[in-house]
């Protein structure tokens, strides 16, 4: 959370939104967890359903830009 602002300085154009969806949802379950700690990370908060489409965004973009393989 500390480099927010570099990575999003060198995220590519297509996936900025998505990126800052992610950092958002990331932001959130920091400060959760810094009150309510790891313990039950089911109450935790769960992304919205603009984060999860924005976020989802990113997998296909890892493989097909980066090649990243998932899943073995």
């Amino acid at each position: 959370m500390a480099r927010q602002a570099y990575w999003l300085s060198v995220t590519p154009p297509d996936i900025l939104a998505a990126t800052q969806a992610e950092l958002a949802y990331y932001a959130t379950i920091a400060a959760w967890t810094a009150t309510n700690g790891w313990t039950n990370l089911a109450a935790a908060p769960r992304p919205t359903t603009e984060q999860n489409s924005l976020i989802g965004s990113l997998v296909p973009y890892q493989e097909h830009q980066c090649g990243i393989k998932f899943g073995g």
